[in-house]
C-alpha cells in the first residue's frame, strides 16, 4: 500500500510539471512589471502601458513557442524588435528588453539609454548576469551623459529563460552565441581540460540550472543529478549542483525560510553522453548521484 500511495504522489508531481506553462508565467511576470503590475490579471486596455519588446537573436527563439503576436499584442506589446538593428526613436514608448547577458547586448542597451530611445527602460537578462556585464553597461552609459545630465533609471533582471519551452516536458538549449569565433556547442565525450570544453560545460549547466529552477520554482524538492562519471556529463553534472546550490541559498536571502521537503517524488536529472542510454541511466550502477544541496557554494 505504501509504494502505491508513494506512486500515486509521483504521478500527481509529475503531473504539475509544465516546464512550458513556467516559461510563459515568467514572460507575463516580465511584461507585467514593466506596467508596474505585480502579475498580469487580465488586466483591460485602458490599463494597458504599450510597450516595444527588444529581443536579441536568442531570445527571439526562445519566445516564438510561447507566445504568438496576438498574445503578445493583448499583453501591450505593440512590436517586437531585433536589438542588434537599428532602430527608431520612440520617444514616449516603454522598452522592455529580453536578451542574453553579454558585453555587446549590455553596449547596445547602454547605447540606446544614451541616446535615449526610448520614455522608460525596463533590461530582462535570460539567466543570471556576470558583474563584468552590468559594470560593462554602466561605463558605456556614462560615457554618453554628460555632468549635468540626470542619471537615468534603468532597473534591470535576471530571468531564468535560457532555454526553449517546446512542450510541457520537453525543451531545447539555445545555441552559443559565436562572438565573432566558432564557438564549440558541446564539449568532447572524454573532457578534454582545454578553454573550449570548459566554456561548453559552463553554458551547458547554465542553461540547465535555468530549465530546473522554472520548472520547480517552489523551491521544495532537492534535484537529484545522476550522470556517467568519468565523462563530459559528470563535469556537467557538477556544475549544475553546484550552479543550483548557490542560487538555492541567495533565493533563502530574498524569501522567508522554508522547509525543504526531500524525499519520495524527488524530480531527477540526468546526464548522459551522446552514446549513453537516457532510458536506462537511472538503473544504472555506474552512474552516480548528486545532490545539489550536498555541496556547499
Amino acid at each position: 500500500l505504501d509504494l502505491v500511495q508513494q506512486g500515486a504522489r509521483r504521478q500527481r508531481k509529475n503531473a504539475k510539471m509544465n516546464l512550458r506553462r513556467e516559461a510563459r508565467g515568467l514572460v507575463t511576470e516580465m511584461l507585467a512589471s514593466a506596467s508596474g503590475l505585480e502579475e498580469d490579471p487580465g488586466v483591460t486596455v485602458e490599463r494597458l502601458e504599450w510597450k516595444v519588446l527588444i529581443l536579441d537573436e536568442s531570445c527571439r527563439d526562445l519566445l516564438a513557442p510561447l507566445f504568438s503576436v496576438n498574445e503578445l499584442r493583448k499583453k501591450g506589446v505593440t512590436s517586437h524588435l531585433a536589438l542588434e538593428a537599428e532602430r527608431e526613436p520612440i520617444e514616449d514608448a516603454c522598452a522592455v528588453y529580453l536578451c542574453r547577458p553579454t558585453e555587446a547586448n549590455a553596449s547596445r542597451i547602454a547605447r540606446d539609454v544614451g541616446y535615449r530611445l526610448y520614455g522608460k527602460y525596463h533590461v530582462n537578462f535570460s539567466t543570471r548576469t556576470d558583474r563584468r556585464v552590468l559594470e560593462k553597461m554602466a561605463k558605456d552609459l556614462a560615457s554618453f551623459l554628460n555632468e549635468d545630465d540626470p542619471i537615468p533609471q534603468v532597473p534591470v533582471w535576471d530571468r531564468t529563460l535560457d532555454f526553449v519551452a517546446l512542450e510541457p516536458k520537453l525543451f531545447s538549449l539555445l545555441p552559443p552565441d559565436d562572438n565573432g569565433k566558432a564557438t564549440r556547442a558541446t564539449p568532447t565525450l572524454g573532457y578534454e581540460e582545454n578553454d573550449d570544453d570548459a566554456a561548453a560545460v559552463s553554458r551547458i549547466a547554465a542553461a540547465l540550472s535555468c530549465a530546473v529552477e522554472t520548472c520547480f520554482s517552489s523551491g521544495d524538492s532537492c534535484p537529484l543529478i545522476r550522470a556517467r562519471p568519468g565523462a563530459a556529463a559528470a563535469k556537467v553534472a557538477e556544475t549544475l549542483a553546484k550552479k543550483l546550490a548557490a542560487n538555492r541559498v541567495a533565493s533563502k536571502k530574498r524569501r522567508e525560510q522554508k522547509q525543504q521537503k526531500i524525499g519520495f517524488g524527488e524530480p531527477l536529472v540526468v546526464g548522459g553522453g551522446n552514446n549513453a542510454a537516457a532510458a536506462n541511466a537511472g538503473n544504472s550502477p555506474e552512474t552516480t548521484t548528486t545532490t545539489s544541496s550536498s555541496i556547499t557554494p
